[in-house]
């Protein structure tokens, strides 16, 4: 499998010139064209953590497989993990 890396991080300034925050990213460039993005970035003062896969054709149009998210849905009070492949159906994971 031929591809290429490319990696680098983002540092969030705050108006006091302090670091508030930080991203770390890199994109893969796959042989047949398609580009994958993937970052995890951490803000201090509001205390969010994100995650991305971003994944995009030669054209960097998106490719979408799917989506999903987090919810507090389920009967027994466990966290509930909510796919939606890119048909629209809808999948539960339940852990």
């Amino acid at each position: 499998m031929d591809h290429r890396n490319t990696r680098g991080k983002i540092l969030y300034i705050g108006g006091d010139g302090e670091e508030r925050g930080r991203e770390w990213w890199s994109i893969t460039f796959h042989e047949d064209g398609q580009r994958t993005l993937r970052a995890h970035c951490e803000i201090d003062d509001t205390e969010v953590i994100r995650e991305v896969v971003y994944t995009m054709n030669k054209n960097w149009k998106p490719k979408v497989l799917g989506e999903g998210g987090l919810g507090d849905k389920s009967s027994s009070g466990k966290p509930l993990l909510l796919l939606h492949p890119q048909e629209h159906q809808n999948n539960h994971l339940h852990y």
